[in-house]
């Protein structure tokens, strides 16, 4: 969800879930600002094409189960006082 003023928001079934959703969501936010800011030509793609790329990589197959857990492990190493 893009609330107005306010940002980004994501739910989901569970918080790798919701983190896969968020950042997804956030990366095609800049790449859009970054278009509109290049002065660039926009290029919308055909709809068979968008019908195409989820049929094969669809949302319900992004559950951020295996980017989570990454995440997870690096904080780990990196900061683990995050558990406390």
């Amino acid at each position: 969800m893009i609330l107005h003023n306010h940002g980004l928001l994501s739910c989901g079934a569970t918080v790798g879930t919701a983190f896969t959703a968020l950042y997804d969501l956030e990366v095609a936010c800049k790449a859009q600002a970054d278009v509109v800011t290049s002065g660039g030509e926009w290029i919308v793609r055909e709809s068979d094409a968008i019908d195409r790329t989820t049929a094969v990589g669809g949302p319900e197959g992004l559950d951020g189960a295996l980017e989570w857990k990454a995440i997870r492990r690096r904080l780990d190493r990196i900061e683990p006082s995050y558990k406390t």
